[in-house]
């Protein structure tokens, strides 16, 4: 039995057929896999009352996913590495509907699809089944997703923000107002970014190494605060800090969902909040 397993591997990887693939293609069909409810993405119930949706660029669903653009080498997965686009995807379900969201398809250079080892078709061999993203309700389940192929370059704007180098950078925001009408806006005063969240913005927060989030950089998005908590969805949905916590200052209260009490924002290491506008919202208008 060994031997036959170990032939049938061996079999696999000279076919240029991805492993992960073969091994779930064998076991559920990847319609089937996709069109599972998701894992940790989910709305959310805040302490405020307000309700939010959550993406979890971990998610069961798609965590083990290649992520890269067509020039890299590496083999990245978004689970390690999609917390921008999954930042983004909550700020944009923020201030677009389902359906204004579902004109993202329009902007694809080429149709979005998954297979059960990659977000885009840069680290399969093309011969996998795929599942197309084609409707309203799948661009609004799989939005992190999205935005990560665009950001990998399948774009009619010419755009490729995903780096071998050093991961997403957040140039494809530029375009975000051609697609949809949001306006991006970057400040680096929390009472600026707190005021925009009441106005009905989403905002998406970079923190960077030395703070308790990451000991590099990294994407969250704040949902809301109030007189003694400010509320923060992190997409790199985990049940502990204490690898990079060293005050003690992050609590876990949902997941996905931490609080951090407001007197001691100053050691969250919270650098910049872009804050993204739909009609109205800019000025504070209705």
């Amino acid at each position: 039995m060994k031997r036959l397993s170990l032939i049938l591997v061996t079999a696999i990887l000279l076919a240029n057929i991805c492993l992960p693939c073969a091994l779930a293609e064998d076991e559920l069909s990847v319609e089937r896999h996709f069109a599972a409810p998701c894992g940790y993405s989910r709305s959310i119930v805040l302490p405020t009352g307000r309700t939010v949706y959550y993406y979890a660029q971990n998610d069961e669903l798609w965590c083990n996913l290649y992520y890269e653009s067509g020039d890299s080498s590496r083999r990245r997965t978004f689970g390690d590495s999609g917390c921008g686009p999954s930042s983004t995807a909550m700020a944009l379900r923020q201030v677009l509907t389902e359906e204004e969201l579902a004109a993202f398809l329009k902007y694809l250079k080429h149709d979005c699809s998954l297979c059960a080892c990659s977000l885009n078709k840069v680290r399969c061999n093309k011969s996998h089944i795929r599942y197309y993203i084609t409707s309203a309700a799948d661009v609004a389940k799989f939005l992190p997703l999205l935005i990560a192929d665009f950001a990998c370059g399948n774009n009619t704007f010419g755009v490729v923000s995903r780096s071998e180098e050093t991961g997403t950078n957040m140039t494809y925001y530029n375009v975000l107002h051609d697609m949809f009408g949001v306006e991006v806006t970057k400040t680096t005063r929390f009472s600026e970014a707190e005021d925009a969240v009441n106005r009905g913005c989403g905002v998406v927060i970079f923190t960077a190494a030395g703070g308790p989030f990451t000991n590099t950089g990294h994407y969250m998005y704040l949902a809301d605060a109030d007189d003694e908590f400010v509320y923060v969805l992190d997409p790199l949905c985990r049940t502990s800090y204490s690898a990079t916590d060293s005050k003690h200052i992050v609590h876990v209260l949902d997941t996905g969902l931490v609080g951090i009490r407001r007197e001691d924002l100053r050691y969250a290491e919270f650098w910049s909040y872009t804050i993204l506008s739909g009609p109205g919202q800019l000025t504070g208008g209705e």
